[in-house]
Formats: C-alpha cells, sequence, structure tokens
C-alpha cells in the first residue's frame, strides 16, 4: 500500500479504498484522493496494539530462556 518514488513516501488512493474507503474521495477532475479522516487515531491505536503484542511476546521469550536455562 505504501509507495515509494525517490525520496518520497506515499499511498495509492485506490489500494487504501479496498481497506478504509471513508478515506478516500473524488475530486472534481474525477482522480482519486486521500482525506484519511481518523488516521491519527488509527494510529494511536496500531501502536497501543503493537506494544501489548511485543510486550506478550517478550514475557513468553523470557518464560522459554528461563525454562531452558533450568534444564
Amino acid at each position: 500500500m505504501i509507495r515509494k518514488v525517490g525520496s518520497s513516501v506515499g499511498l495509492i488512493a485506490q489500494e487504501v479504498e479496498t481497506v478504509l474507503p471513508e478515506w478516500v474521495g473524488t475530486n472534481p477532475e474525477g482522480y482519486k484522493d486521500l482525506t484519511m479522516t481518523g488516521f491519527e487515531a488509527l494510529t494511536v491505536e496500531a501502536i497501543k496494539e503493537l506494544r501489548t503484542e511485543n510486550e506478550t511476546l517478550r514475557h513468553r521469550v523470557e518464560r522459554l530462556e528461563q525454562a531452558l536455562h533450568d534444564r
């Protein structure tokens, strides 16, 4: 979904539209454009979920390492 062209990075509206159609509009010339309403909230929630998953995995690794050490 993310494209890099030269030193710029962006999103392709048609690809975003398949996942988050509310973020995509059509301008008067008929081109798709991104409004990305709610992007910040979605990003914060994603970061919170990733942080929780990371902590869960970190604790699991610690328990597995301890179990190997105790053998």
